[in-house]
């Protein structure tokens, strides 16, 4: 059996992460359907911003993650028997901002029958942040015994 090297290990891991953020996303979004805006808003929280399109609305909702990268710096010399010189490169230290779009269609009905997402930062687990995205099943609670 051969080793993977240390390249393509990174590479297969990022390859099964997006497919996993790929499946938990449709997940999310699917359940959805059929349900009432008032229902998406309810757990969801007011969108971002609502469009219309072809007599429907489009509700989006944006989750944005600012990620800080590490901040480098490299001081090199370089000296001749005549001269030296140093010279410093600084990487990274900046803020990037990564995003998950969940969009969903909504008919003049207000119910659910459509929906997208995209970005780079969608989960690939329903955890933190992402652990009330999909619908939460409602109980109805039955009327007490006796009541009409």
């Amino acid at each position: 059996m051969k080793c993977l090297n240390n390249g393509a290990l990174w590479l297969l891991l990022m390859l099964m992460a997006g497919c996993s953020s790929t499946q938990t996303m449709e997940g999310i979004m699917s359940s959805w359907v059929d349900a009432d805006i008032r229902d998406v808003e309810a757990q969801w929280g007011a969108p971002d911003e609502v469009r219309e399109r072809n007599g429907n609305q489009i509700y989006v909702w944006n989750h944005l993650t600012v990620v800080e990268t590490p901040k480098i710096v490299v001081r090199t010399s370089h000296t001749s028997r005549h001269t030296g010189s140093t010279s410093t490169t600084t990487a990274g230290g900046n803020a990037k901002y990564e995003n998950c779009q969940r969009r969903l269609e909504v008919s003049a009905q207000g119910k659910v029958i459509n929906w997208q997402w995209s970005g780079d930062r969608c989960p690939y687990r329903e955890e933190g942040p992402y652990a009330n995205w999909r619908r939460q099943a409602i109980v109805n609670n039955p009327a007490p015994k006796g009541s009409p």
